[in-house]
């Protein structure tokens, strides 16, 4: 661009020069402190470090777990091919290492579209349940990438010299979640299972409410301070015990619904007693409540009854 072309702030009157030295300086901000910023297509996304290695990078309220360290990085979970896509842009332009690992939080499309742009040289790793529902979605979802290591209840990764644990809890949601423990941020990555004051998603599809719970509170019984979910912010083990309370209550109550009355009335009407007899009331100030509580009822009441 030529000098007679180029735009120069001398040449607007003050206040646009006021008007254009604000907008950027907005973007100088929003660069430094990781403030949201809206991408290209729309979506907006954010950065936030839990610790000097562990970093979240948020697109449109889903969570990818970065790790970094000397010379490496571990990535938990991409979501779509856009957030895919512009989170390897963004660990380049960040920390300008290589991808090592992608790690696969559970065997659902919708947490793992994108993750083949990381190239076929990284090791996308996965709990061995995981292998068969992710070859069935292989032919109808190519921007997912098969899985090159599985585990079973234990794994242990080094990335650039930070531990990272993989654990398997059993039956909880889908084939069963992974749970990524990250020790030296004090952190736990749970997805998908626990979020704070709000419901589980409306049906309990592919949920198994008493695997829920074992899961959480044996996570409970270890050591930890910070918990990622795979949606939403941050919280804490305080949370994490209030959620078990709430889906210790539901499924009591559903299941002393249907000890009363499944041999006598069917299933059916023994549904239709649950969805009006269970009283949740408690938790009618948490999100989703009166969207979600039938379908939470209903959910609790199918996997109890086929035994899930």
């Amino acid at each position: 661009m030529t000098d007679n072309h180029a735009i120069r702030l001398r040449d607007y009157p003050a206040l646009v020069r006021l008007a254009l030295a604000c907008i950027m300086a907005v973007v100088v901000v929003a660069a430094l402190t990781g403030a949201p910023v809206r991408a290209a297509e729309g979506a907006v996304s954010e950065w936030q470090q839990l610790s000097p290695n562990v970093h979240i990078f948020t697109m449109d309220g889903s969570n990818s777990v970065v790790v970094v360290g000397r010379g490496e990085a571990l990535v938990m979970d991409t979501y779509t091919d856009a957030q895919a896509a512009i989170l390897k842009e963004q660990i380049k332009q960040r920390f300008d290492v290589p991808v090592r690992y992608v790690v696969y939080s559970h065997a659902h499309a919708d947490h793992l579209r994108g993750s083949a742009v990381f190239g076929d040289h990284v090791t996308y790793v996965a709990q061995r349940r995981q292998r068969e529902r992710l070859e069935f979605l292989a032919p109808f979802e190519p921007t997912i990438h098969r899985p090159s290591k599985f585990f079973d209840k234990l794994l242990t990764l080094k990335v650039g010299g930070v531990s990272v644990i993989l654990e398997d809890y059993g039956f909880n949601h889908g084939t069963g979640i992974t749970v990524m423990r990250i020790p030296s941020a004090k952190a736990v990555v749970i997805p998908d299972i626990v979020y704070p004051r709000r419901l589980l998603w409306y049906g309990l599809n592919d949920y198994s409410p008493r695997g829920i719970v074992a899961t959480l509170q044996a996570i409970n019984a270890t050591e930890y301070e910070i918990v990622v979910p795979t949606h939403g912010p941050t919280f804490g083990r305080a949370e994490v015990a209030e959620y078990i309370g709430y889906l210790t209550d539901l499924i009591g109550q559903v299941n002393a619904i249907i000890s009363a009355n499944l041999d006598s009335k069917g299933p059916e009407e023994t549904l239709s007693i649950a969805l009006r007899d269970v009283n949740l009331r408690r938790y009618e100030e948490w999100e989703n409540y009166e969207r979600w509580r039938d379908g939470n009822v209903e959910g609790t009441f199918q996997s109890l009854y086929v035994g899930w």
